[in-house]
């Protein structure tokens, strides 16, 4: 399986420049999916507040941005390389 970011730094979302890089979103999307099925069948706050935590961590690794990273004036997004990340 081949997972292709998009080289453009430009998000569509909403037009915010991409700041995070590959291996960081791609542990996002990791974290992101296990918080998100461990959490939906818990019942109470822990479960809701873990599966929103992973809807977080989801969107950070689709889009490639952090609000975080906005607001602290982090970039680790991979500049000047492809940006593509082949898994196997």
């Amino acid at each position: 399986m081949e997972i292709i970011w998009s080289t453009n730094r430009q998000t569509p979302a909403r037009g915010h420049t991409r700041n995070v890089g590959t291996v960081e979103r791609l542990a996002s999307l990791t974290a992101g999916a296990l918080l998100l099925v461990r959490g939906l069948p818990k019942k109470g706050w822990l479960g809701t507040g873990a599966a929103l935590l992973g809807i977080a961590f989801l969107r950070r690794a689709l889009t490639g941005f952090s609000y975080s990273y906005d607001a602290l004036g982090i970039d680790s997004a991979d500049v000047g390389e492809d940006n593509k990340l082949a898994t196997s």
